[in-house]
């Protein structure tokens, strides 16, 4: 019997043809407006844990205002607004899409009012990803945070290492045979090897040209990841060590599609 398609089929097929395409245009309008995104990752430490017993019950208590950064924030450029983004210490936030240009960035806190200062008014480079570092001054509270902008698109690649010194005081790093001195403020990339352990040593330098070490261990990078090793001052209470470091790693993003 020769195969042939039954009307109902034909009728579903057609509204399927109709359909696909409605759906698919949002995405590329939604890429055409944010071409670009921004993260942001909080350093700090959490303030000490607390709890009360209420009627023989143990209840964790919210820290005190101010000593940990908020946990959601907003974002207006010009009279666009961007989807709230979540924060949380020492974990990059998700990407959230923004469009092209120098148009200031306002941040806010959802108790902030809308014609009140911003918690944090970013100025980004014109073009490309951005991570934003957020960090406060010890025995500060979070109200008046600090920030550093980061590159954060293709040009950190796979099988890069971002040294970043957040901290007020010089910054030598030893990875494998390589040895970088930072001084505050200032960020590195490296190449590392894929897949090996590679020892690495971080020490700070202090007034009278001392180095004091604050970190010792290895590291290792998979095929297509990229990694960070972040410097800050510690901001808790009675710290053990004055500064901290961060080590992180993540997939990298995949490099753009060579011109034809």
């Amino acid at each position: 019997m020769p195969f042939s398609l039954t009307p109902l089929l034909c009728h579903l097929l057609l509204i399927v043809a109709l359909v696909l395409p409605v759906h698919g245009e949002p995405e590329k309008e939604k890429e055409k407006k944010h071409p670009r995104t921004i993260r942001f990752l909080p350093l700090g430490e959490s303030p000490p844990f607390r709890q009360e017993i209420r009627d023989g019950v143990r209840y964790e208590l919210e820290p005190p205002v101010g000593s940990i950064p908020p946990r959601e924030v907003s974002l207006t450029v010009g009279k666009l607004a961007v989807p709230s983004v979540q924060l949380s210490l020492g974990r990059i936030s998700l990407a959230v899409g923004l469009p092209n240009g120098v148009e200031p960035i306002a941040v806010r806190r959802p108790e902030d009012s809308p014609t009140a200062q911003p918690w944090m008014n970013l100025t980004l480079p014109e073009t490309g990803n951005v991570m934003a570092l957020v960090w406060r001054e010890p025995g500060k509270l979070w109200d008046k945070p600090r920030w550093l902008l980061l590159p954060d698109g293709p040009e950190f690649n796979a099988g890069k290492l971002r040294l970043s010194n957040i901290s007020p005081v010089e910054i030598r790093f030893i990875i494998g045979e390589e040895k970088i001195a930072l001084t505050p403020g200032k960020v590195h990339l490296i190449s590392l090897p894929v897949g090996r352990d590679v020892p690495v040593q971080i020490a700070w330098i202090d007034a009278s040209g001392n180095a004091k070490r604050i970190y010792s261990s290895a590291i290792v990078q998979n095929q297509g990841e990229r990694g960070e090793l972040m410097v800050y001052r510690a901001d808790g209470e009675q710290p053990r060590q004055p500064l901290k470091v961060l080590p992180l790693r993540e997939k990298a993003p995949e490099p753009p599609p060579a011109a034809p």
